[in-house]
């Protein structure tokens, strides 16, 4: 048995009838879908405004521009703070919306940055902040609006991670001035692209629906075909007789793993000139057939992640995620930090169990600024977890990792991150 990396949120069933739509020229057509999904997905996040977009970029960078316009931005405050680590778009959108990133460090076990790694200083010379949720875990939004709007400051929750995650009872997303999710082909939901802004604030949800031009635009049969090739490719038995061995092959030719170079983003974000493009009606109806189903699958996902970190309590060499007591995270990875991480990646494929190095990094220019996030850089290993794992792929998993780290004789390795 193998276990890929990761699985589709869709059927081949709903890709199929996105496909014959977008095929035949009426991937726009029936554009009331798009209100219905903003309004069931306002709905179920508990908001009162939820725009769709093309992708979390956009919408992140319409909710700093949408801010400036609504007289929320000072000019006098030139910076907002961003996590150290995170995606390379994040910060790149900050610079493209005409402001100054200042980086944060972040905590060692959960990833997300906190109020408290917030410098003395930074809270006079920043407008914004932006709370991040990263790989499921929710960040204390609550600790952070108290924190940043009793200083005047400008709120914003990423939960391009997180949809669908609680803290205190609350979704991720609901705690802040405003909120953007990432519906990529890769996540817990998707609409084969495409992101959502939640606010509740009527000013800045007009603002940002002025700046969102009447047409959708761009290619959309490119990630509706790359789509059903994912649906297909995770498919057990399609994995194991093609992509595992062409994975192997990779690793033994060249010491690298080739899929996830093949699929890394971007990191350069343009300030669109012409507004931001409307999404395409079809992925409103793709996400109005998948939202009933978000929870569950949620469910499902972290009973698979709580199982296996359960199983690798206690492995020496191999250091564990942690998450707030009080929160419900979703797991949209398993992170671990080991030394020798491309090595002990390798090895865990041999093993029939598929991973990934990630995509975040430490993008703070300044080296020594960050340390925490500078120093777990070259040591995450992310393990498989989704919603269709089963108990015994999850003991595969385990077993393997077990395995690995006495094979490579990591105990004596054990990585530890520095704490700020």
């Amino acid at each position: 048995m193998v276990v890929p990396r990761f699985d589709l949120a869709v059927s081949g069933t709903q890709l199929a009838a996105v496909l014959r739509r977008v095929a035949s020229g009426r991937a726009a057509a029936h554009p009331e879908q798009v209100a219905e999904f903003q309004s069931r997905f306002a709905s179920w996040l508990g908001v009162e405004h939820a725009i769709f977009l093309p992708s979390a970029r956009s919408g992140l960078y319409l909710i700093l521009k949408a801010a400036e316009k609504i007289g929320r931005a000072p000019q006098a405050r030139p910076e907002v703070l961003v996590p150290a680590w995170t995606h390379a778009s994040v910060p790149a959108v900050v610079e493209a919306a005409g402001w100054r990133p200042r980086y944060l460090d972040c905590d060692v076990e959960t990833m997300n940055s906190e109020p408290r790694h917030v410098p003395a200083d930074a809270w006079d010379s920043a407008w914004a902040a932006i709370a991040t949720h990263l790989y499921g875990t929710p960040c204390d939004a609550e600790a952070w609006v108290r924190e940043a709007r009793g200083r005047g400051m400008f709120v914003i929750e990423d939960c391009a991670q997180a949809l669908g995650a609680r803290l205190r009872g609350r979704r991720a997303g609901t705690f802040a001035d405003a909120s953007y999710f990432s519906f990529a082909v890769t996540k817990n939901f998707t609409t084969l692209g495409g992101g959502m802004v939640a606010t509740n604030d009527d000013e800045l949800a007009g603002a940002i629906r002025e700046m969102i031009s009447g047409s959708a635009r761009g290619p959309l049969l490119k990630p509706a075909v790359m789509g059903m090739a994912f649906r297909l490719a995770t498919n057990p038995t399609v994995f194991s007789l093609t992509v595992y061995p062409g994975l192997r092959l990779g690793w033994a030719m060249t010491g690298r793993d080739l899929l996830h170079e093949a699929f890394d983003e971007p990191v350069r974000f343009q300030a669109p000139l012409n507004g931001v493009p409307a999404p395409y009606a079809v992925q409103s109806w793709l996400g109005t057939q998948c939202l009933p189903g978000l929870d569950p699958a949620n469910a499902r996902r972290a009973a698979a992640g709580r199982g296996l970190h359960a199983a690798l309590r206690g492995t020496p060499g191999v250091g564990l995620p942690s998450w707030p007591a009080d929160s419900e995270p979703i797991f949209m990875s398993l992170l671990l930090r080991v030394p020798r991480r491309m090595k002990f990646m390798h090895e865990l494929l041999k093993r029939g169990v598929d991973t990934s190095p990630g995509y975040l990094r430490a993008c703070n220019p300044q080296r020594g600024a960050c340390p925490t996030a500078e120093s777990v850089q070259d040591q995450q290993v992310h393990l498989p977890v989704y919603a269709r794992l089963s108990d015994a792929e999850v003991k595969q998993v385990a077993d393997a990792v077990r395995a690995v780290a006495a094979m490579l004789g990591v105990a004596s390795e054990v990585p530890v991150a520095v704490h700020r």
